[in-house]
């Protein structure tokens, strides 16, 4: 065996990955109204309060929801079911949504009803509020990004040990 040939093999470096934008509390503040469509301007709302990805919130049922504590039952990546809290301003504005449509089974149904809405249609219906906006870069994951990024500065709803203080030369709460 040649060992000329062994090291003569092309080794790729991995791809570096790249974070979502973060929007500003302002710039979602003014990026929601622009969505013109109600369905989707209440479940990009959702992706931003409770940091869902975009599968997730349109595939919500009404049986997810659980008003009493505040809370939406979501199913995720792998069919894990997860409990995220569910801000009582949201639930008030998803009651009277869900009374624009009254489907039994979708909080966000489709035009005939029989599924939930698409990602594609969401994701395009963002990105031309964005563009409306003045904002780039913007997609439905940054959404999720945001919400993310909101809680690590308010340093809320964090577990202890994911909780830095930016103060700290080593990053310790």
């Amino acid at each position: 065996m040649r060992l000329g040939a062994v090291f003569k093999k092309k080794i790729r470096l991995p791809k570096q990955k790249r974070l979502p934008n973060a929007l500003s509390d302002a710039q979602v503040r003014d990026l929601l109204p622009r969505l013109r469509n109600p369905i989707y301007k209440a479940c990009c709302t959702v992706i931003y309060a409770c940091g869902l990805r975009a599968g997730e919130a349109t595939a919500l049922e009404i049986s997810a929801i659980d008003g009493v504590n505040g809370h939406l039952r979501v199913i995720g990546k792998g069919n894990k079911e997860r409990i995220v809290p569910l801000p009582r301003p949201v639930l008030d504005d998803l009651r009277k949504f869900w009374t624009t449509h009254r489907n039994p089974r979708w909080i966000f149904p489709n035009k005939a009803g029989d599924g939930p809405i698409g990602r594609g249609a969401l994701g395009r219906a963002l990105a031309i509020a964005a563009r409306e906006a003045g904002i780039s870069g913007s997609t439905l994951h940054s959404l999720r990004h945001s919400y993310a990024t909101r809680l690590n500065c308010d340093h809320r709803n964090l577990h202890p040990s994911d909780r830095t203080d930016p103060r700290s030369p080593h990053g310790h709460p």
